[in-house]
């Protein structure tokens, strides 16, 4: 089914945009460096990434629908941090390779285009990203704003519990998910989709889920107790539950006794409670420098800008 595609906003309000820009990097870089099915490198298209930098964060300037009247930021982990939840889990994120040469080359370029498209970057030393766009756009929603976090990444689903006027927006894809069409997604409650993720794991962080469980088996068992703390309350040894096999069910309750479903929850939600400060040279945003884009533009040949 396809989802619906509009913006739950208020007209009345401001809008605040999060750029998830490890988010940014990572597309850019494979937009760069595509990759064949052994993942080696077919071949090397450096200029790919400055027009994806340029089609996301230009367009989100420009666009007519409801961005007039917004503030925005570029939301980035900061290169001096140490992560707060290698103290509980020192595999986290431990698959994920050094940075290239590749990589940096285009994180400098991004950080020129959100200068010139107006765009302060928050870097906030010992908190991730994810953290500080999750504890802002949290206490931003709370003060009534519509809240717009542009990402491709699917744990940000999980802010979508705290207002209808939360939208994940991927700009390339033209997608958006709130709560009015979370579920055109998901079959069971918005609030659940942290125990959801805790379930099934998630890869790219190095979380791993129980075992044999996935999507559909941890959608069954979220809408037959509830979400983690009520499957820790409820499952035991004699537990079944239709549609999920006794091997699978057997990793589950080896999962509670170890207390591994804690653990992933702590791991995947985010920390809104986060307490830090915004430097009030990033607390606002600059005019577009028009000069600025036209020279950029026309260095990497992206004519569709100009």
């Amino acid at each position: 089914m396809q989802l619906d595609l509009s913006f739950n906003v208020n007209p009345e309000k401001k809008n605040v945009i999060f750029i998830d820009a490890n988010n940014m990097l990572k597309r850019c870089y494979h937009a760069a460096m595509p990759k064949d099915g052994n993942g080696e490198i077919i071949q090397s298209r450096m200029s790919s990434p400055y027009s994806f930098m340029l089609n996301t964060a230009y367009a989100i300037r420009r666009e007519d629908y409801f961005f007039k009247n917004h503030f925005g930021f570029a939301v980035m982990d900061s290169p001096t941090s140490k992560n707060s939840r290698l103290e509980i889990y020192p595999e986290y994120k431990a698959t994920r390779e050094s940075r290239t040469d590749e990589e940096k080359e285009i994180q400098n370029e991004m950080f020129k285009v959100f200068e010139i498209l107006g765009y302060p970057v928050i870097e906030i030393d010992n908190i991730e990203a994810d953290d500080v766009i999750g504890a802002l756009g949290i206490r931003s929603a709370a003060l009534g704003h519509n809240v717009i976090v542009v990402t491709s990444d699917k744990d940000y689903f999980q802010m979508l519990e705290y207002s209808p006027y939360i939208n994940i927006y991927r700009q390339q894809s033209k997608d958006v998910v709130n709560q009015n069409n979370f579920n055109l997604k998901f079959d069971f409650d918005v609030k659940y989709f942290v125990d959801y993720l805790s379930l099934i794991g998630d890869n790219v962080d190095n979380i791993n889920g129980i075992e044999g469980l996935k999507d559909k088996r941890a959608t069954l068992l979220i809408n037959e107790f509830g979400g983690i703390n009520e499957i820790i309350a409820n499952v035991n040894e004699d537990t079944k539950v239709k549609g999920v096999p006794d091997k699978v069910m057997a990793s589950l309750k080896n999962a509670i006794e170890n207390k591994h479903l804690e653990l992933n929850k702590k791991l995947i939600q985010f920390q809104y409670d986060a307490k830090f400060d915004i430097p009030d040279n990033k607390k606002r945003m600059k005019p577009i420098d028009y000069n600025a884009l036209y020279d950029y533009c026309k260095k990497h040949n992206l004519n569709e800008f100009y």
